[in-house]
C-alpha cells in the first residue's frame, strides 16, 4: 500500500528569500491556504504571493509511471482527488 505522504508534493518557492521548500502529502496547499515560511518568517498565501506553486503527482501514461505537474488544487476535494489519483497510479505500477 502506498502512503499518500509519498504520492503528492509541492515545491514552495519563497518569493522573498528565494529558498525552496517541499510540502508533502495531505499537507499540500489549496488556493487561499496560508504557509508559514521558515525561510523569511512571513506567511505566504497559495495563489496569492505564491502564484507559481505547482503540485507534482504520479500518473500512468502509455503504461508507464510518470510524474505530472498540476497547478494548485482549488479546494480540499480536489486535493483529495489528486492524491487518490497519484496513489492509484503508484500502486498500479508496482
Amino acid at each position: 500500500m502506498i502512503d499518500p505522504e509519498d504520492a503528492i508534493w509541492q515545491e514552495v518557492d519563497c518569493p522573498l528569500s528565494g529558498i525552496d521548500f517541499d510540502v508533502w502529502g495531505l499537507h499540500i496547499l489549496c488556493v487561499g491556504d496560508s504557509y508559514q515560511c521558515s525561510g523569511c518568517g512571513r506567511v505566504h498565501i497559495a495563489g496569492g504571493d505564491l502564484p507559481d506553486l505547482h503540485t507534482t503527482i504520479f500518473e500512468i501514461r502509455d503504461g508507464v509511471l510518470e510524474m505530472a505537474w498540476l497547478g494548485i488544487p482549488k479546494d480540499a476535494a480536489e486535493k483529495k482527488a489528486w492524491t487518490a489519483l497519484s496513489v492509484a497510479a503508484m500502486e498500479a505500477a508496482q
